[in-house]
């Protein structure tokens, strides 16, 4: 139950461990998307397009991530958010 407890106090925080799969999720955007795109800075970097991103880090370090959706009237807007990959932790 402390793992558990101290997992859920980290993703509060944005710290994942490393090796966890982190899903990116835009559902939430407002209005009528119709493109996304995924940017992933940091020591292990990756990029993807959709509404939502899985991806798994073995590297721990900060990360940005960075969010780019477009809309049906050409419109863009750009949403950028830190996380930080640990180092697995031990129960």
């Amino acid at each position: 139950q402390d793992r558990n407890v101290r997992s859920r106090r980290q993703r509060q925080m944005g710290i994942r461990d490393r090796g966890a799969p982190v899903t990116f999720d835009a559902g939430a955007s407002a209005g009528d998307a119709t493109g996304y795109e995924w940017t992933i800075d940091g020591p292990e970097p990756a990029r993807g397009t959709g509404e939502t991103l899985s991806v798994s880090f073995s590297v721990p370090g900060d990360y940005s991530a960075v969010l780019e959706v477009e809309g049906r009237n050409g419109a863009a807007a750009r949403m950028r958010a830190g996380f930080t990959v640990a180092a697995t932790v031990s129960a």
